[in-house]
């Protein structure tokens, strides 16, 4: 949690500036604290405005996660999606590229991590954040699905694997970096994690069997 900043909406700022600043602290405290346990008090704090501040912009704690919610999944399928269009057309070149781009997104702001690997569990415990689920699963389809088609087309991935399992392991893998981190690890950790996963694409990180001649 960031240090306690004054209180009060700069003089400067825009409607649209304070509304980042809600947006951004509300995502530093349901990652760090939860859905339940965070409260207008925690986020404002956080921002710096008054608690009164927040419901000129969100009417409901609700609404604000989804909002978060929709910003993060975004900015995180830009950025993957840019990252392995611009890779080439070989499946573990893009998935490199895939991985590179998110020890970037780890490293400029290890908050979206956090918040994202709490999106389920929360999305479960509360049924008015259901409907998230949905919107998860649309993005797993959105940004990979490209991807394993083409894969599957060039003959990189094995036809007897349902396209579905294909993807629903990439989002394993993805998953899996992104909650290691997000609980476990440092972004130097996450980076040497990220790097053994893209060798495990490539074929390299476990040798194939040397055949032995009796």
């Amino acid at each position: 949690m960031s240090a306690i900043r004054r209180l009060g909406r700069p003089p400067a700022s825009s409607g649209v500036q304070t509304e980042a600043r809600i947006i951004e602290a509300a995502r530093r405290c349901f990652a760090d604290l939860g859905y339940a346990a965070t409260t207008n008090r925690a986020i404002a704090e956080d921002a710096g405005i008054t608690t009164g501040a927040i419901y000129h912009y969100f009417d409901s704690k609700q609404a604000l996660f989804e909002r978060v919610f929709t910003q993060v999944e975004e900015l995180v399928s830009e950025r993957l999606s840019a990252a392995w269009r611009g890779a080439g057309d070989e499946f573990a070149h893009r998935m490199r590229a895939v991985l590179e781009a998110s020890v970037v997104l780890n490293r400029d702001d290890a908050s979206l991590a956090r918040f994202l690997v709490t999106v389920p569990t929360e999305c479960r415990r509360r049924p008015e954040l259901a409907p998230l689920l949905g919107l998860l699963n649309g993005y797993q389809e959105r940004v990979f699905g490209p991807v394993v088609d083409d894969g599957i087309a060039r003959g990189e991935l094995p036809a007897d694997v349902a396209r579905s399992t294909l993807l629903n392991v990439i989002g394993v893998v993805l998953v899996g970096l992104a909650d290691v981190s997000a609980n476990f690890s440092s972004p130097e950790q996450h980076a040497a994690n990220a790097d053994v996963v893209g060798r495990l694409f490539e074929g390299t990180l476990i040798p194939a069997p040397v055949s032995r001649v009796s």
